[in-house]
């Protein structure tokens, strides 16, 4: 028996993230506030090859992506890439294993750990479009760019700009998200 101070226990529905109503519905919880809403569907792996210059439409995520040489540098999507380097990119969705270095960071990082420290909702983690080159994670387009291609002395300077054909999802959650 409880003593006459103690505190009621919670609600058991307030341990749950996400449950699933229906086949298509699912109750979400965020921020203490309970969301009923259509289920998302999943993202088809998508990998594309793009050379500066050039736009692609990737339909797994209705965007549009175009990476330009000799953007302004100090915009919030460009990079840097050494000097004389082939502009040769491939643009595709997180793989299991990813890392990368974020901007500002001394090492790298699981690409996994960094959607969740900077609260992505797992439904975009894999509609976030990577940019790669050489193998190596460039940018994780609308989101964040690579410590080891960030803009400096010397190097060519390029943009990423993404065009979504819905307008909603992964620019501007990115936007979002980053602007918090």
């Amino acid at each position: 028996m409880d003593s006459p101070g103690a505190v009621a226990s919670s609600h058991p529905l307030d341990g749950i993230k996400r449950v699933s109503v229906t086949r298509y519905l699912e109750l979400l919880r965020r921020k203490g506030e309970w969301i009923l809403r259509r289920k998302p569907e999943p993202v088809d792996a998508f990998e594309i090859e793009l050379r500066a210059g050039d736009t692609a439409f990737i339909p797994e995520i209705g965007a549009t992506i175009r990476i330009a040489r000799h953007a302004a540098p100090g915009t919030r999507h460009s990079f840097q890439l050494p000097n004389n380097s082939d502009p040769r990119f491939t643009i595709r969705n997180r793989r299991h294993g990813d890392r990368f270095q974020p901007l500002g960071m001394p090492k790298e990082k699981k690409l996994k750990d960094f959607l969740i420290d900077r609260k992505i909702p797992s439904e975009f983690r894999d509609r976030i479009p990577l940019v790669l080159w050489g193998g190596k994670i460039v940018l994780l387009a609308g989101v964040e760019i690579s410590e080891a291609f960030k803009v400096s002395e010397g190097g060519e300077v390029y943009e990423v700009a993404i065009e979504e054909k819905n307008q909603k999802g992964v620019q501007r959650e990115a936007d979002r998200q980053a602007d918090r």
